[in-house]
């Protein structure tokens, strides 16, 4: 499954579907063989995605060859300036173990101070509690941060 960290609307399923279903059909031949089911939960500071997530989510699955086998919901919110352990990041906490894969776009560098102010107490925690071979993807707006995050996933 993938957990997508500031995923707003959901742009991160809707990538990985398609990529699964591009595979599938070239791999095939172009016939339409199953693709790898994504499952997908979107959690993120703002709770007003939670709308767009349903919608975009309706939409890849209409759209694709065998789109009902992809799914994404809005899992709820989180903080990633606090503890995982944080009540706030309580229904991000109990999906952790069952991700395959993490994605987080823009909320580190949109949160750089506070991150740093809690020695990325919310990564160091995810890195510590995340499945033996699960991977993470994240993708920022400035290279400036991936030295304090590497050395954050080192660590733990």
């Amino acid at each position: 499954s993938l957990v997508s960290l500031g995923g707003g609307p959901g742009y991160d399923f809707a990538a990985a579907a398609m990529a699964s279903s591009f595979h599938s059909a070239v791999s095939s031949g172009g016939t339409t063989s199953a693709a790898a089911p994504i499952h997908s939960l979107v959690f993120d500071y703002e709770p007003g995605w939670s709308d767009l997530v349903a919608s975009l989510s309706a939409s890849v699955r209409s759209v694709l060859p065998r789109g009902d086998d992809h799914r994404c919901s809005f899992g709820g919110t989180c903080d990633v300036t606090l503890p995982l352990s944080h009540p706030s990041n309580s229904l991000l906490r109990a999906a952790v173990p069952s991700t395959d894969l993490f994605v987080c776009t823009y909320c580190v560098a949109e949160n750089a101070n506070r991150l740093r102010g809690s020695d990325y107490v919310f990564f160091d925690d995810l890195f510590r509690e995340c499945s033996p071979g699960s991977a993470f993807l994240i993708a920022e707006t400035t290279h400036r941060l991936w030295p304090e995050i590497a050395e954050v996933a080192l660590g733990a």
